[in-house]
C-alpha cells in the first residue's frame, strides 16, 4: 500500500500555484478600479457592482489564497487559532458569494435597462443599486454564519488543520456553498442573459430617435455595448470557474456517509481511528507531512487514543495499524492470507514489513525469507557488507568501548550510521574519516540530502520524475548536493 499521489500534488499547488494568480489577481483588479471610477463610467448602475466584484475580490485572493500559500510553506497561522480558522472561511465563502451574486444583479442591472418598461429601467439607479448591494452582503453574512461554528482546528497533537468539526457541518457547509455561490446565481444569470439579449435583438428592429444623430447618444450606446459584453465574458468565467466546486460539494454532500469501494470493511465495522482529511488522509492533521512530528510519535499517540489496532489514512488510502507484537507476528506468519491471496493482491499489502525483526531461530529464518526477497528486488544485497559494518563500528563504539552502557546520543548516532551509509552506498565517501570541521558541514549537507530526498520521494509515494523535479526545485537540496 502506497501513499497517494495527491498529497503531494496539495503541497505543491498550494506552494507554487496561488503566487501567480495573486500577483495577475492583484493586477487585475487594480486596473478595474482605475477603469471603474473613471468619471465617464462611475454613474453607470451596473458599473458599481463591477466595482464591488473587483473589491470582494481582492478579499477572496488576500483571505483564500495568501493562507494556501502560506500552508505550502508550513506556514498556516489558522491551523494554530481557532478564530483565524473561523474568520478565514467567512471571508472567503462571503466574498465569494458576494462576487456571484454582484454579476447575478449586474444581469438584472442590464435587463432592466434593455427592457421597454419604464418602471424596469427606473430600477437601474445608483441609490437602488447601494441598497442591493448591501443586502447582498447582510444575507451572505447569515448564510455564512455557520463557519463560527462548524469550522473548528483540532488534532492529537495540537497542531491541526482547519475543517468541519462533524459529518452533519461537513454536509450543511457544501450544500449552502452549492446553492447560493454557484447554482441559483448561475441559473439567474442565464435567465436574465436570455432576456437581456432579447431586449437588445427587439430594440434593434425599431427605428429609435432618441439618440439618433447625436454625438452623446452613439457614445452612450457604445459604452453600453462595451459594458454588456464586458458582462457576458466575466459570468462566461464565472460560471466555468465556479461551477467544479459546486459538483465537488454536491458529491461530497452525497457520499459523505457512503463507503467507497476501496475501504476496508472493517473501518465501519471494528476500526476507529482519526478522522481523515480530503486526498491527504491523515497526514496533515497529525503533523506527518509537515515534518513536525515523527511517525512513530504519531502511532504512539493514536495508538493511546484507539487502542491496539485503528486506521490510519495515507493519502486517500487507508491502513491498518497493528501494535501489538502478537497481531504482527500473525500477519507475517500467514502471509498466504494477508499478502499473497489472489483476493487481495490488488487492494492490499503489508507496509513497513521490516517493523519486526528477529535474530534467531525459526522466526528469523522466517523473516529472511519475506526480507531478502525484497532487498533483492530493492538491489540492496550488494551493499550488505557495508551496511553491516557501519552497524558495527556503531555497537563497537556504543557498547564495547563504554562497558555495555548505551550513551544518551543513541539516536544521533543512529542518524550518523544512516548517514554514513549512504555516504558510503552512493557517493563512496566514509564521513568518520573527515575531519571535525569537515564532518559537521558534510553531515548537515547529508541529513538535508537525506531529509527532502525521503520526504518528496519516498515518504510521499510520489513518482521518481516528479521528484525530481521538485528537487531540482528545492534550494536547500540543491546546496546540500553541490556541499556533497
Amino acid at each position: 500500500m502506497s501513499l497517494s499521489y495527491w498529497s503531494i500534488g496539495s503541497t505543491l499547488i498550494n506552494r507554487y500555484f496561488p503566487l501567480p494568480l495573486l500577483i495577475f489577481g492583484t493586477f487585475g483588479n487594480l486596473l478595474n478600479i482605475y477603469v471603474f471610477t473613471r468619471k465617464t463610467l462611475r454613474r453607470n448602475s451596473c458599473v458599481q457592482y463591477f466595482l464591488c466584484t473587483t473589491i470582494v475580490s481582492f478579499v477572496a485572493l488576500y483571505v483564500g489564497l495568501m493562507t494556501r500559500l502560506l500552508n505550502g510553506y508550513n506556514h498556516d497561522y489558522t491551523s494554530y487559532s481557532s478564530i483565524l480558522c473561523k474568520i478565514r472561511y467567512f471571508l472567503t465563502y462571503l466574498s465569494l458569494y458576494c462576487t456571484s451574486w454582484f454579476i447575478t444583479f449586474a444581469c438584472f442591472d442590464r435587463y432592466c435597462s434593455s427592457s421597454r418598461s419604464i418602471s424596469l429601467r427606473n430600477l437601474c439607479q445608483r441609490k437602488i443599486v447601494y441598497r442591493i448591494i448591501f443586502l447582498i452582503t447582510f444575507v451572505g453574512c447569515l448564510i455564512f454564519s455557520e463557519t463560527f461554528y462548524c469550522f473548528n482546528n483540532g488534532n492529537i497533537n495540537s497542531v491541526a488543520s482547519c475543517y468541519t468539526i462533524s459529518v452533519q457541518c461537513q454536509i450543511v457547509d457544501g450544500l449552502l456553498l452549492m446553492i447560493f455561490y454557484t447554482t441559483i446565481p448561475i441559473c439567474l444569470m442565464i435567465s436574465f442573459g436570455y432576456f437581456t439579449f432579447r431586449n437588445i435583438q427587439q430594440s434593434r428592429r425599431q427605428v429609435t430617435t432618441e439618440f439618433k444623430g447625436t454625438i452623446i447618444g452613439i457614445n452612450k450606446r457604445k459604452r453600453d455595448l462595451q459594458i454588456f459584453t464586458m458582462l457576458f465574458v466575466q459570468v462566461g468565467i464565472l460560471i466555468l470557474f465556479s461551477s467544479p466546486m459546486g459538483l465537488y460539494k454536491f458529491y461530497a454532500s452525497l457520499t459523505v456517509y457512503l463507503d467507497k469501494s476501496n475501504e476496508p470493511k472493517a473501518r465501519a465495522k471494528d476500526l476507529s481511528g482519526l478522522k481523515p482529511q480530503w486526498l491527504i488522509g491523515n497526514l496533515k492533521n497529525t503533523g506527518v507531512s509537515t515534518g513536525e512530528v515523527a511517525l512513530h510519535e504519531v502511532f504512539a499517540k493514536l495508538k493511546e487514543n484507539f487502542g491496539d489496532a485503528y486506521l490510519f489514512w495515507l493519502g486517500p488510502y487507508p491502513s491498518i495499524i497493528l501494535s501489538r507484537i502478537e497481531y504482527v507476528q500473525h500477519v507475517l506468519t500467514d502471509r498466504h492470507t494477508y499478502d499473497q491471496a489472489t483476493s487481495t493482491t490488488s487492494s492490499f499489502g503489508i507496509l513497513f514489513p521490516s517493523g519486526l525483526i528477529a535474530l534467531r531461530g525459526e522466526t528469523w529464518k522466517r523473516h529472511a525469507r519475506f526480507i531478502l526477497p525484497m532487498f533483492k528486488r530493492a538491489k540492496i544485497l550488494p551493499y550488505l557488507n557495508t551496511i553491516v559494518n557501519c552497524i558495527d563500528h556503531l555497537v563497537d563504539e556504543q557498547f564495547v568501548k563504554h562497558n555495555g552502557e548505551i550513551r544518551t546520543d543513541l539516536v544521533v548516532q543512529c542518524q550518523n550510521v544512516l548517514l554514513n551509509v549512504i555516504a558510503r552506498i552512493a557517493f563512496d565517501y566514509d564521513l568518520e574519516l573527515s575531519s571535525k570541521t569537515d564532518s559537521i558541514h558534510l553531515r548537515e549537507a547529508f541529513n538535508d540530502f537525506v531529509c527532502y530526498a525521503n520526504q518528496f520521494i519516498i515518504a510521499t509515494g510520489i513518482p521518481p520524475w516528479l521528484g525530481k523535479v521538485i528537487l531540482k526545485l528545492n534550494w536547500k537540496f540543491q546546496k546540500a548536493l553541490i556541499t556533497i
